[in-house]
Parts: C-alpha cells; sequence; structure tokens
C-alpha cells in the first residue's frame, strides 16, 4: 500500500509539473507571435518606402528586444532608412553597429554596402 501512495503522489507532482510547463511554454511562445508582426509591420513601413516610420517602429523593436534575432534586420532597416533620408552619421552608426556585433550575419554583407555607399558620399 505505501507503493501505491507514494506512485500516486508521483503521478500527481509529474502531472502538475506538466501543466506548468505547459504554461509556460504557452506564456514563451505568444510573445513571439507579437515579435513577428512587429517585425513585419517595421518590413512593410520599410518597403513602401515609409522611411520616418520605420526608423521609429524600428528603434522601439531594438529597445524592447535587443536580442531577439529579427533585431540585426531591424537594425540594417533602420540604417538604411536613415540613410535614404540623408541621416549619414546615424546609418553609419546603424551599420557599424551590425558589422561589429553580428559580422557574421548576412546583413552584414548589406551594412558594409550601405557604409561604402556612406563613405563614396563623404
Amino acid at each position: 500500500m505505501d507503493c501505491r501512495f507514494i506512485s500516486i503522489i508521483i503521478c500527481v507532482f509529474l502531472l502538475g509539473g506538466c501543466f506548468t510547463r505547459s504554461q509556460e511554454v504557452k506564456e514563451y511562445y505568444e510573445p513571439l507571435n507579437v515579435i513577428q508582426q512587429q517585425f513585419y509591420d517595421i518590413q512593410t513601413l520599410y518597403d513602401t518606402k515609409k522611411y520616418k516610420d520605420t526608423v521609429q517602429l524600428g528603434e522601439i523593436f531594438i529597445q524592447r528586444y535587443p536580442r531577439d534575432i529579427l533585431s540585426v534586420s531591424v537594425k540594417y532597416y533602420v540604417g538604411s532608412s536613415y540613410q535614404k533620408t540623408n541621416n549619414l552619421e546615424e546609418a553609419e552608426a546603424y551599420f557599424t553597429d551590425i558589422l561589429k556585433n553580428h559580422s557574421d550575419d548576412d546583413w552584414a554583407k548589406l551594412a558594409t554596402v550601405g557604409l561604402r555607399e556612406i563613405a563614396d558620399l563623404k
């Protein structure tokens, strides 16, 4: 009888742990949809040449999610938006940040191009 009682208690704890873990997973993944939507919004603003809005939302995104994988892309969109609006110092800062902190990322190649274009304008 002691073994059954212990088995029941273990099952209760395991099931309780599964429920708690399920809640943790749900809380982890729900914001991801929000992050992806915000990224999509920034990308759409950039693609439609609304550079001022791209900068505004992009800087908020970077501040909120500095370690998110999408932040590198957003940094590029912000830097490029600054470049397209002739705010070259700001653009240079974003492109340099990408090269310094994300040199192995594909976005670094685009940042290099942006820096070359800025250098040609100076």
